[in-house]
């Protein structure tokens, strides 16, 4: 019986769950966009030499962005953008829709196969380790304190 079990708190015996895929996202998203997981701010540009701006937003109810960002013939592409929703009791994302303007794919995780779902978060691994290797920087971050502050200017 573990020591937990046993009742005497000495924490010997126990085994710690390795965290899941959607535990790791959290983790790396974490790295450079805290004050939006954290609920401090609702909007973050990133910038690092050479790379598409990165935008990290809250959308609205439980839901969140995270998007590069350029123009074409005047109108703001994303390349791509990841929705999802934060588990903040579980400190794990679930992604919930992918948009890639440029060639036109936009899919709701709810309604894809499970293969597609699968690749998403496969790519969701790759990126987020791009991101922090990258070395993006805050360049932006509204706060809601400010906000409240500004009357509501965005």
């Amino acid at each position: 019986m573990a020591a937990e079990e046993n009742g005497d708190g000495s924490g010997q015996g126990e085994r710690k769950e390795p965290p899941t895929l959607e535990q790791r996202f959290y983790r790396k998203l974490r790295l450079f966009a805290a004050p939006v997981l954290d609920g401090e701010a609702y909007y973050m540009k990133l910038q690092a030499k050479g790379y598409e701006e990165l935008v990290v937003e809250a959308i609205g109810g439980e839901e969140y962005s995270i998007a590069h960002y350029y123009d074409q013939n005047g109108d703001s592409m994303r390349d791509p953008e990841i929705t999802f929703t934060i588990d903040q009791e579980n400190k794990s994302i679930h992604p919930a829709s992918f948009l890639q303007n440029g060639i036109g794919v936009y899919y709701e995780t709810a309604d894809a196969a499970p293969a597609m779902v699968r690749d998403l978060k496969g790519f969701m691994v790759q990126w987020f380790t791009n991101i922090k290797n990258q070395k993006f920087e805050p360049v932006k971050i509204k706060r809601y304190e400010q906000e409240e502050e500004n009357g509501m200017e965005r």
